[in-house]
């Protein structure tokens, strides 16, 4: 009986890992859509990495996928639903997540394993999710290039 615990608990977990997995490619397909294929770029080497287990290496890339969200809000963007705050308050976030993820790793004095690969890989493919979603659907109002 005991087995079939294990087995089922085995089971449970790799749909988990899979259902992580069709999530973080849905990220990359919606990132490419909205014009963001850069970002794509770099959370697609980010992803390979993670899978390679080099998980230094990933939280680099997934620092470079905040970053350039973070960009794209900052000289691109000017509302998210109509709403200034919004906005800036993604754009606050990001800046705080960039500089978490710069914590991990690669760094002098920093330390960045699986489970800090792991939680900048959910940051990363959340951000990207939401704005290329946002971004697809015409909810992003651009700003106007100065000229």
């Amino acid at each position: 009986m005991r087995s079939n615990v294990n087995l089922k608990r085995k089971i449970e977990e790799e749909i988990k890992a899979h259902e992580g997995l069709l999530k973080a490619y849905e990220a990359l397909s919606l990132l490419s859509e909205a014009g963001l294929e850069n970002i794509s770029s770099d959370l697609f080497e980010g992803l390979k990495r993670f899978e390679q287990r080099d998980f230094e290496g990933s939280i680099k890339f997934f620092r470079k996928v905040t970053e350039g969200l973070k960009n794209f809000l900052k000289e691109k963007v000017e509302l998210i639903d109509g709403l200034k705050g919004r906005k800036e308050k993604l754009a606050q976030l990001l800046s705080k997540s960039y500089d978490l993820i710069s914590n991990f790793g690669e760094h002098y004095r920093t330390v960045g394993g699986y489970e800090e690969a792991l939680l900048a890989k959910e940051i990363a493919v959340s951000l990207c999710t939401y704005i290329a979603q946002k971004t697809r659907t015409g909810k992003i109002m651009y700003s106007k290039e100065k000229t």
